[in-house]
């Protein structure tokens, strides 16, 4: 809790985070956080409450939530972790009403990917967002056998299984449509005829260039710029008008909670399997 170690207990601190899963951009939240939080005051309530009431803001929150975690954990004083388990973390007050997010539907997202039929990669990379309910993280991190190709094989009138890494490198499996898999196998067989390597991600293109893609396929299409993450929330809103439970979706897209509280649910991914088949039944007789 000294200042005179600051980097050496931050770096304690960052690899503390780092084991927990968070993504960089957390990272970065954190550290800033940090910077701005006097660690020898970690014990003083009203220190505290004026830290906090100064941000005002959710991730100002969790960090101090982590922070003080962390120093329960690694302190060798009986005294300070009496205290800092005294410690109550105010609640964020006069926060905004949260505005309605975009999402596009189905027919939307196909309009979309035909807009660019003429790049696999995009046309690809619009519906496996969609129907895999995918953040952009997860998408370009998809490599040949990602797909579970001998499960589809065994038994093709069943949906494709994708397998995804998401946040806290937490490992789901989400499904393709009949009619989309013969098309993907084709195109990642074409890739392997060009030198394309299995473990090499083939959605080849950077985070931010992907975002401007999207963006303008979407003003194009729709008149309206969007981002791809309203692939992942259309998805969302289609399963739920399709009668899924808020658990079945929250596992579907590898979510870690149900609004604010953490409810874990383990399904079986035969029953998610079956809820998709009938979701997009539409695309099972589609012809490839």
């Amino acid at each position: 809790m000294e200042k005179n170690n600051t980097q050496t207990e931050q770096e304690r601190f960052q690899t503390y985070l780092e084991s927990k899963g968070l993504s960089k951009r957390t990272l970065k939240e954190y550290a800033y956080y940090y910077s701005k939080f006097e660690t020898s005051k970690a014990t003083d309530q009203q220190y505290i409450e004026s830290w906090i009431r100064g941000f005002n803001q959710q991730v100002a929150r969790a960090f101090l939530k982590h922070y003080l975690h962390w120093l329960k954990l690694h302190t060798q004083s009986q005294e300070v972790e009496l205290k800092l388990a005294r410690i109550e973390i105010p609640n964020i007050t006069g926060r905004k009403a949260k505005k309605i997010r975009d999402f596009v539907t189905e027919q939307e997202a196909k309009r979309i990917a035909f807009s660019m039929a003429n790049n696999p990669r995009n046309f690809f990379a619009v519906l496996v967002s969609f129907y895999g309910g995918l953040r952009a993280s997860e998408l370009l991190a998809i490599q040949p056998y990602s797909f579970q190709w001998k499960k589809w094989d065994d038994d093709p009138i069943k949906p494709g299984v994708l397998k995804v890494v998401g946040k806290g490198k937490k490992e789901r499996e989400v499904f393709i449509p009949i009619g989309l898999m013969p098309k993907i196998k084709r195109w990642i067989q074409a890739l392997a005829e060009q030198g394309w390597k299995r473990d090499q991600p083939i959605f080849d293109i950077s985070l931010n260039r992907w975002q401007v893609v999207f963006s303008q396929a979407s003003e194009k299409v729709l008149g309206k710029k969007l981002s791809p993450h309203c692939l992942r929330r259309g998805c969302a809103t289609h399963l739920f008008n399709q009668g899924w439970q808020l658990n079945q979706v929250q596992a579907y897209l590898g979510h870690a909670n149900i609004s604010t509280t953490s409810i874990y649910t383990q399904l079986s991914n035969k029953g998610l399997q079956e809820k998709f088949e009938k979701t997009f039944k539409e695309n099972q007789n589609e012809k490839s």
